[in-house]
Protein backbone atom coordinates (compact mmCIF):
# COMPACT_ATOMS: atom_id res chain seq x y z
CA UNK A 1 0.00 0.00 0.00
CA UNK A 2 3.00 2.31 1.05
CA UNK A 3 4.42 1.65 -2.62
CA UNK A 4 1.28 2.26 -3.65
CA UNK A 5 0.55 5.98 -2.67
CA UNK A 6 4.49 6.90 -3.33
CA UNK A 7 4.26 5.75 -6.95
CA UNK A 8 0.80 8.04 -7.38
CA UNK A 9 2.16 10.90 -5.39
CA UNK A 10 5.52 10.95 -7.15
CA UNK A 11 3.83 12.48 -10.28
CA UNK A 12 2.47 15.47 -8.18
CA UNK A 13 5.77 15.85 -6.82
CA UNK A 14 7.79 15.87 -10.15
CA UNK A 15 5.46 18.93 -11.08
CA UNK A 16 5.98 20.84 -8.23
CA UNK A 17 9.87 20.48 -8.26
CA UNK A 18 9.83 20.65 -11.63
CA UNK A 19 7.89 24.02 -12.10
CA UNK A 20 9.96 25.44 -8.64
CA UNK A 21 13.33 24.40 -11.38
CA UNK A 22 11.70 26.10 -14.45
CA UNK A 23 10.61 29.37 -12.36
CA UNK A 24 14.08 29.69 -10.47
CA UNK A 25 16.27 28.69 -14.06
CA UNK A 26 13.90 31.60 -15.31
CA UNK A 27 15.84 33.79 -12.70
CA UNK A 28 19.30 32.73 -12.82
CA UNK A 29 20.82 35.88 -12.84
CA UNK A 30 20.03 36.56 -9.56
CA UNK A 31 21.96 35.37 -6.62
CA UNK A 32 20.99 31.55 -5.39
CA UNK A 33 18.36 31.18 -8.32
CA UNK A 34 20.96 28.76 -9.98
CA UNK A 35 21.64 26.73 -7.22
CA UNK A 36 18.09 26.38 -6.51
CA UNK A 37 17.03 25.37 -10.43
CA UNK A 38 20.10 22.57 -9.99
CA UNK A 39 18.75 21.76 -6.15
CA UNK A 40 15.49 21.01 -7.60
CA UNK A 41 16.78 19.21 -11.01
CA UNK A 42 18.61 16.84 -8.72
CA UNK A 43 15.35 16.49 -6.23
CA UNK A 44 13.32 14.97 -9.69
CA UNK A 45 16.03 13.19 -10.48
CA UNK A 46 16.38 11.44 -7.30
CA UNK A 47 12.35 10.91 -7.70
CA UNK A 48 12.74 9.43 -11.18
CA UNK A 49 15.12 7.08 -10.07
CA UNK A 50 13.42 5.82 -7.27
CA UNK A 51 9.88 5.32 -9.21
CA UNK A 52 11.90 3.43 -11.92
CA UNK A 53 13.14 1.03 -9.12
CA UNK A 54 9.88 0.59 -8.09
CA UNK A 55 8.22 0.11 -11.61
CA UNK A 56 11.11 -1.81 -12.86
CA UNK A 57 10.65 -5.58 -15.07
CA UNK A 58 13.31 -7.07 -13.28
CA UNK A 59 15.19 -7.48 -9.85
CA UNK A 60 18.47 -6.66 -11.09
CA UNK A 61 17.02 -3.51 -12.79
CA UNK A 62 15.36 -2.04 -9.70
CA UNK A 63 18.89 -2.48 -7.62
CA UNK A 64 20.40 -0.47 -10.45
CA UNK A 65 17.91 2.05 -10.62
CA UNK A 66 17.92 2.12 -6.49
CA UNK A 67 21.88 2.31 -6.79
CA UNK A 68 21.51 5.47 -8.74
CA UNK A 69 19.26 7.07 -6.41
CA UNK A 70 22.07 7.40 -4.35
CA UNK A 71 24.09 9.18 -6.96
CA UNK A 72 21.37 12.25 -6.91
CA UNK A 73 20.67 12.31 -3.12
CA UNK A 74 24.08 13.39 -2.43
CA UNK A 75 24.74 16.47 -4.84
CA UNK A 76 21.60 17.53 -2.98
CA UNK A 77 23.98 18.64 -0.18
CA UNK A 78 25.92 20.13 -2.38
CA UNK A 79 23.37 21.95 -4.19
CA UNK A 80 22.08 23.16 -0.77
CA UNK A 81 25.17 24.58 0.24
CA UNK A 82 25.84 26.43 -3.08
CA UNK A 83 21.98 28.42 -2.58
CA UNK A 84 22.24 28.99 0.84
CA UNK A 85 26.12 30.67 0.43
CA UNK A 86 24.16 32.54 -2.27
CA UNK A 87 21.18 33.87 -1.39
CA UNK A 88 22.73 35.49 1.29
CA UNK A 89 25.80 36.67 -0.14
CA UNK A 90 28.32 34.49 1.35
CA UNK A 91 29.46 32.36 -1.40
CA UNK A 92 32.67 33.60 -1.25
CA UNK A 93 35.98 31.78 -3.62
CA UNK A 94 37.09 30.00 -0.51
CA UNK A 95 33.31 28.81 0.04
CA UNK A 96 33.26 28.04 -3.87
CA UNK A 97 35.66 25.50 -3.53
CA UNK A 98 34.59 24.11 -0.80
CA UNK A 99 30.75 23.53 -2.18
CA UNK A 100 32.88 22.20 -5.88
CA UNK A 101 34.83 19.75 -3.87
CA UNK A 102 31.84 18.66 -1.61
CA UNK A 103 29.99 17.66 -5.21
CA UNK A 104 33.07 15.80 -6.26
CA UNK A 105 32.67 13.77 -3.31
CA UNK A 106 29.53 13.38 -3.91
CA UNK A 107 29.79 12.22 -7.38
CA UNK A 108 32.64 10.18 -6.60
CA UNK A 109 30.41 8.54 -3.58
CA UNK A 110 27.51 7.78 -6.22
CA UNK A 111 29.97 6.38 -8.54
CA UNK A 112 31.11 4.46 -5.47
CA UNK A 113 27.15 3.08 -4.82
CA UNK A 114 26.83 2.24 -8.67
CA UNK A 115 30.08 0.02 -8.47
CA UNK A 116 28.99 -1.19 -5.13
CA UNK A 117 28.84 -4.74 -6.71
CA UNK A 118 32.36 -4.65 -7.65
CA UNK A 119 33.53 -3.80 -3.75
CA UNK A 120 31.23 -3.27 -1.39
CA UNK A 121 32.12 -0.29 0.16
CA UNK A 122 28.49 1.36 0.41
CA UNK A 123 26.03 -1.43 0.71
CA UNK A 124 26.78 -4.42 2.79
CA UNK A 125 23.84 -6.27 1.87
CA UNK A 126 20.56 -5.67 -0.69
CA UNK A 127 17.70 -7.65 -1.94
CA UNK A 128 14.51 -6.66 -4.05
CA UNK A 129 11.75 -7.63 -3.03
CA UNK A 130 7.88 -8.03 -4.32
CA UNK A 131 5.36 -5.94 -2.81
CA UNK A 132 2.17 -6.31 -5.54
CA UNK A 133 3.02 -5.46 -8.70
CA UNK A 134 6.39 -3.21 -7.81
CA UNK A 135 10.00 -4.40 -7.00
CA UNK A 136 11.17 -2.56 -3.37
CA UNK A 137 14.50 -3.01 -2.92
CA UNK A 138 15.67 -3.32 1.05
CA UNK A 139 19.69 -2.42 1.71
CA UNK A 140 21.94 -2.04 4.44
CA UNK A 141 24.45 0.40 5.10
CA UNK A 142 28.16 -0.22 5.90
CA UNK A 143 29.82 1.70 8.06
CA UNK A 144 31.42 3.59 5.43
CA UNK A 145 28.35 4.27 4.12
CA UNK A 146 26.33 4.86 6.94
CA UNK A 147 29.30 7.46 8.08
CA UNK A 148 28.32 9.40 4.56
CA UNK A 149 24.90 9.32 5.16
CA UNK A 150 25.15 10.84 8.73
CA UNK A 151 27.84 13.37 7.68
CA UNK A 152 24.88 14.48 4.94
CA UNK A 153 22.24 15.05 7.39
CA UNK A 154 24.68 16.82 9.92
CA UNK A 155 26.11 19.24 7.11
CA UNK A 156 22.36 20.08 6.00
CA UNK A 157 21.07 20.71 9.11
CA UNK A 158 23.96 22.99 10.65
CA UNK A 159 23.67 24.35 7.37
CA UNK A 160 20.57 26.03 8.40
CA UNK A 161 21.90 27.72 10.64
CA UNK A 162 23.22 30.58 8.29
CA UNK A 163 19.37 30.88 7.63
CA UNK A 164 18.67 32.20 10.90
CA UNK A 165 21.69 34.41 11.29
CA UNK A 166 21.00 35.82 8.40
CA UNK A 167 17.15 36.86 9.07
CA UNK A 168 17.21 37.16 12.68
CA UNK A 169 17.44 40.47 12.28
CA UNK A 170 15.56 41.38 9.84
CA UNK A 171 12.35 42.35 8.94
CA UNK A 172 9.15 40.13 9.28
CA UNK A 173 8.90 39.41 5.65
CA UNK A 174 12.83 38.51 6.38
CA UNK A 175 11.95 36.51 9.59
CA UNK A 176 8.70 34.91 7.88
CA UNK A 177 10.50 33.72 4.39
CA UNK A 178 13.86 32.44 6.66
CA UNK A 179 10.96 29.86 8.38
CA UNK A 180 9.75 28.71 4.64
CA UNK A 181 13.26 28.45 3.97
CA UNK A 182 14.07 26.35 6.82
CA UNK A 183 11.38 23.88 6.30
CA UNK A 184 12.10 23.67 2.61
CA UNK A 185 15.09 21.33 4.03
CA UNK A 186 13.74 20.32 7.05
CA UNK A 187 10.99 17.78 5.96
CA UNK A 188 13.00 15.82 3.33
CA UNK A 189 15.78 15.65 5.73
CA UNK A 190 13.28 14.24 8.56
CA UNK A 191 11.67 11.68 6.45
CA UNK A 192 15.14 10.95 5.32
CA UNK A 193 16.56 10.18 9.31
CA UNK A 194 13.03 8.78 10.15
CA UNK A 195 13.30 6.24 7.30
CA UNK A 196 16.98 5.20 8.01
CA UNK A 197 16.59 4.77 11.90
CA UNK A 198 13.00 3.06 11.20
CA UNK A 199 11.79 6.23 13.43
CA UNK A 200 8.16 5.49 12.17
CA UNK A 201 5.41 3.50 10.99
CA UNK A 202 5.94 3.85 7.48
CA UNK A 203 8.79 1.65 5.71
CA UNK A 204 9.15 3.01 2.46
CA UNK A 205 11.21 6.09 1.94
CA UNK A 206 9.05 9.14 1.30
CA UNK A 207 12.35 11.61 1.29
CA UNK A 208 11.78 11.71 -2.68
CA UNK A 209 7.99 12.65 -1.99
CA UNK A 210 9.03 15.40 0.67
CA UNK A 211 11.19 16.89 -1.54
CA UNK A 212 7.49 18.14 -2.81
CA UNK A 213 7.03 19.44 0.10
CA UNK A 214 10.51 21.92 -0.06
CA UNK A 215 9.03 22.84 -3.56
CA UNK A 216 5.86 23.95 -2.14
CA UNK A 217 7.92 25.78 0.32
CA UNK A 218 9.81 27.21 -2.24
CA UNK A 219 6.72 27.90 -4.01
CA UNK A 220 5.42 30.11 -1.68
CA UNK A 221 8.43 31.87 -0.98
CA UNK A 222 8.53 32.81 -4.35
CA UNK A 223 4.88 33.85 -4.99
CA UNK A 224 4.29 35.66 -1.54
CA UNK A 225 7.85 36.88 -0.80
CA UNK A 226 9.67 36.88 -3.88
CA UNK A 227 12.35 35.27 -2.45
CA UNK A 228 14.37 34.78 -5.55
CA UNK A 229 13.57 38.75 -6.79
CA UNK A 230 14.17 40.54 -3.80
CA UNK A 231 17.19 38.87 -1.82
CA UNK A 232 18.45 40.28 1.60
CA UNK A 233 20.50 42.77 -0.29
CA UNK A 234 22.16 45.27 2.08
CA UNK A 235 20.25 44.06 5.39
CA UNK A 236 23.64 45.53 7.39
CA UNK A 237 22.78 49.22 6.02
CA UNK A 238 19.12 48.96 7.08
CA UNK A 239 19.09 49.67 10.70
CA UNK A 240 16.22 50.81 12.15
CA UNK A 241 17.80 53.35 14.20
CA UNK A 242 18.82 55.29 10.89
CA UNK A 243 17.79 58.91 11.28
CA UNK A 244 18.70 58.72 7.31
CA UNK A 245 15.88 57.63 4.95
CA UNK A 246 17.32 54.51 3.11
CA UNK A 247 15.75 52.68 -0.25
CA UNK A 248 16.59 49.12 -1.17
CA UNK A 249 15.48 48.73 -4.98
CA UNK A 250 16.19 44.90 -6.91
CA UNK A 251 17.24 45.09 -10.35
CA UNK A 252 13.89 45.74 -11.49
CA UNK A 253 13.86 48.76 -9.19
CA UNK A 254 10.69 47.37 -7.34
CA UNK A 255 10.97 48.07 -3.68
CA UNK A 256 13.02 45.56 -1.55
CA UNK A 257 12.97 47.85 2.04
CA UNK A 258 13.14 50.64 3.54
CA UNK A 259 13.93 51.69 6.95
CA UNK A 260 11.30 53.78 9.04
CA UNK A 261 13.09 56.94 8.42
CA UNK A 262 12.14 57.18 5.32
CA UNK A 263 8.49 56.21 5.79
CA UNK A 264 7.88 58.72 7.99
CA UNK A 265 9.24 61.22 5.82
CA UNK A 266 7.25 59.56 2.63
CA UNK A 267 4.25 57.58 3.94
CA UNK A 268 4.32 54.40 4.27
CA UNK A 269 2.15 54.04 0.60
CA UNK A 270 5.11 55.77 -1.09
CA UNK A 271 7.39 52.19 -0.56
CA UNK A 272 5.13 48.97 -1.07
CA UNK A 273 7.26 46.03 -0.81
CA UNK A 274 7.63 43.87 -3.97
CA UNK A 275 5.98 46.34 -5.98
CA UNK A 276 7.63 49.41 -8.30
CA UNK A 277 8.90 52.44 -6.75
CA UNK A 278 6.84 54.30 -9.46
CA UNK A 279 3.38 52.80 -8.37
CA UNK A 280 4.35 54.45 -5.03
CA UNK A 281 6.37 57.15 -5.83
CA UNK A 282 6.42 58.20 -9.07
CA UNK A 283 8.64 61.51 -8.81
CA UNK A 284 11.46 59.82 -6.16
CA UNK A 285 11.07 56.90 -9.11
CA UNK A 286 12.08 59.63 -11.49
CA UNK A 287 15.16 60.99 -9.46
CA UNK A 288 16.39 57.88 -8.43
CA UNK A 289 16.21 56.26 -12.30
CA UNK A 290 18.22 59.53 -13.39
CA UNK A 291 20.82 57.95 -10.63
CA UNK A 292 22.06 61.64 -10.45
CA UNK A 293 22.70 63.39 -7.11
CA UNK A 294 20.26 65.85 -6.28
CA UNK A 295 18.35 67.76 -3.46
CA UNK A 296 14.27 66.72 -3.43
CA UNK A 297 11.78 69.08 -1.80
CA UNK A 298 9.21 67.00 -0.01
CA UNK A 299 5.98 69.23 1.53
CA UNK A 300 5.25 73.17 0.64
CA UNK A 301 5.46 76.42 2.65
CA UNK A 302 7.15 76.50 5.87
CA UNK A 303 6.86 72.88 6.85
CA UNK A 304 8.96 71.40 3.17
CA UNK A 305 11.76 69.52 4.01
CA UNK A 306 14.74 69.11 2.08
CA UNK A 307 16.54 65.71 1.42
CA UNK A 308 20.09 65.20 -0.43
CA UNK A 309 19.38 62.05 -2.47
CA UNK A 310 22.32 59.70 -3.35
CA UNK A 311 22.05 56.30 -5.67
CA UNK A 312 24.32 53.57 -5.47
CA UNK A 313 24.84 50.33 -7.79
CA UNK A 314 24.67 47.06 -5.75
CA UNK A 315 26.34 44.03 -7.10
CA UNK A 316 27.25 40.56 -5.98
CA UNK A 317 30.59 39.24 -6.13
CA UNK A 318 30.85 38.52 -9.63
CA UNK A 319 29.94 42.15 -10.07
CA UNK A 320 26.17 41.36 -11.66
CA UNK A 321 23.70 44.20 -10.49
CA UNK A 322 21.65 42.98 -8.49
CA UNK A 323 19.81 46.42 -7.10
CA UNK A 324 20.17 49.65 -5.99
CA UNK A 325 20.79 51.93 -2.82
CA UNK A 326 19.00 55.17 -2.15
CA UNK A 327 19.91 57.06 0.89
CA UNK A 328 18.20 60.22 1.78
CA UNK A 329 19.97 62.44 4.20
CA UNK A 330 18.07 65.61 5.61
CA UNK A 331 19.36 69.07 4.96
CA UNK A 332 16.48 70.87 5.99
CA UNK A 333 18.16 73.12 8.95
CA UNK A 334 21.71 73.22 7.14
CA UNK A 335 19.28 74.58 4.66
CA UNK A 336 17.53 77.03 6.59
CA UNK A 337 20.86 78.01 8.59
CA UNK A 338 22.57 78.84 5.47
CA UNK A 339 19.81 81.30 3.82
CA UNK A 340 19.58 82.95 7.37
CA UNK A 341 23.40 83.42 7.23
CA UNK A 342 22.61 85.43 3.43
CA UNK A 343 20.33 86.96 5.21
CA UNK A 344 22.13 88.20 7.78
CA UNK A 345 25.27 89.13 4.86
CA UNK A 346 23.17 90.91 2.82
CA UNK A 347 21.70 92.88 5.98
CA UNK A 348 25.37 93.06 6.83
CA UNK A 349 26.14 94.52 3.39
CA UNK A 350 23.26 96.88 3.44
CA UNK A 351 24.44 98.24 6.92
CA UNK A 352 28.17 98.47 5.44
CA UNK A 353 26.71 100.22 2.30
CA UNK A 354 25.12 103.03 4.24
CA UNK A 355 28.16 103.29 6.42
CA UNK A 356 30.12 103.91 3.42
CA UNK A 357 27.67 106.38 2.10
CA UNK A 358 27.61 108.04 5.44
CA UNK A 359 31.60 108.21 5.50
CA UNK A 360 31.51 109.81 2.06
CA UNK A 361 28.72 112.25 2.94
CA UNK A 362 30.92 112.97 5.69
CA UNK A 363 34.37 113.23 3.69
CA UNK A 364 32.42 115.50 1.65
CA UNK A 365 31.39 117.45 4.36
CA UNK A 366 35.26 117.78 6.02
CA UNK A 367 36.36 119.27 2.63
CA UNK A 368 33.59 121.97 2.62
CA UNK A 369 33.79 122.24 6.46
CA UNK A 370 37.75 122.48 5.96
CA UNK A 371 37.54 124.58 2.89
CA UNK A 372 35.23 127.40 4.67
CA UNK A 373 36.87 128.01 7.90
CA UNK A 374 40.11 128.19 5.59
CA UNK A 375 38.58 130.99 3.59
CA UNK A 376 37.03 132.65 7.40
CA UNK A 377 40.28 132.30 9.30
CA UNK A 378 42.56 134.03 5.81
CA UNK A 379 40.06 136.77 6.71
CA UNK A 380 40.77 137.48 9.55
CA UNK A 381 44.50 137.46 9.63
CA UNK A 382 44.69 139.43 6.55
CA UNK A 383 42.60 141.84 7.88
CA UNK A 384 44.10 141.39 11.13
CA UNK A 385 47.38 142.20 9.89
CA UNK A 386 46.10 145.36 7.68
CA UNK A 387 44.79 146.92 11.44
CA UNK A 388 48.03 145.97 12.76
CA UNK A 389 50.22 147.74 9.93
CA UNK A 390 48.10 150.49 9.02
CA UNK A 391 45.49 151.23 11.60
CA UNK A 392 46.63 154.23 13.00
CA UNK A 393 46.89 155.73 9.52
CA UNK A 394 43.69 154.44 8.46
CA UNK A 395 40.92 156.76 8.07
CA UNK A 396 38.13 156.17 10.31
CA UNK A 397 35.66 154.46 8.06
CA UNK A 398 38.25 152.06 6.64
CA UNK A 399 39.26 151.10 10.19
CA UNK A 400 35.61 150.31 11.11
CA UNK A 401 35.37 148.83 7.69
CA UNK A 402 38.58 146.75 7.96
CA UNK A 403 37.26 145.84 12.03
CA UNK A 404 33.45 144.51 10.80
CA UNK A 405 35.37 142.15 8.51
CA UNK A 406 37.44 140.58 10.90
CA UNK A 407 34.09 140.35 12.96
CA UNK A 408 32.10 138.91 10.52
CA UNK A 409 34.75 135.88 9.30
CA UNK A 410 35.22 135.63 13.23
CA UNK A 411 31.97 135.05 13.24
CA UNK A 412 31.11 132.70 10.19
CA UNK A 413 33.59 130.35 12.06
CA UNK A 414 31.83 130.46 15.42
CA UNK A 415 28.42 129.29 12.85
CA UNK A 416 30.45 126.16 11.67
CA UNK A 417 31.76 125.43 15.37
CA UNK A 418 28.34 125.34 16.41
CA UNK A 419 27.04 123.52 13.41
CA UNK A 420 29.76 120.98 14.08
CA UNK A 421 28.68 120.30 17.71
CA UNK A 422 25.02 120.21 17.08
CA UNK A 423 26.38 117.15 14.47
CA UNK A 424 28.03 115.60 16.68
CA UNK A 425 24.96 115.74 18.79
CA UNK A 426 22.66 114.59 16.65
CA UNK A 427 22.70 111.06 17.33
CA UNK A 428 21.32 111.47 20.87
CA UNK A 429 18.90 114.17 20.50
CA UNK A 430 15.55 113.73 19.25
CA UNK A 431 14.95 114.82 15.94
Amino acid sequence: METLVFVGLAPLALLLIGTVAVVAWGRRGTSGARSLAVFSALSAGWLVCDVASLLAPTPQAAVRFAQATLLWAPMLSAAWLSFLFSYTDRLTPRRRAVVGGLALWCLLYGTLTLTNDAHGLVWASWDAVRDGPFFVVEYAFTPFGWAVTIAMWVLIASSLGVVVWTFVGGTDRDRDLSWWIVAGALVPLAANVAHYLSLGPIGKDFSPIAMAASAAAFGLGLVRYQFLDLRPIARTTLMGDLREGVLVLDARDRVVDANPAFRRTFGDGAAVIGRPLSEGSPALAESVGAAADETLRVGEGDGARYLDLRVSTLTDRAGAVTGRLVLLHDVTRRRRERAELRRANADLYDANAELRARNEELDAFAHTVAHDLKNSIQGVLGWAQVLEADGPDLPREAHREAAGQVVRSAQKMGDIVHELLLLAGVRQAEV
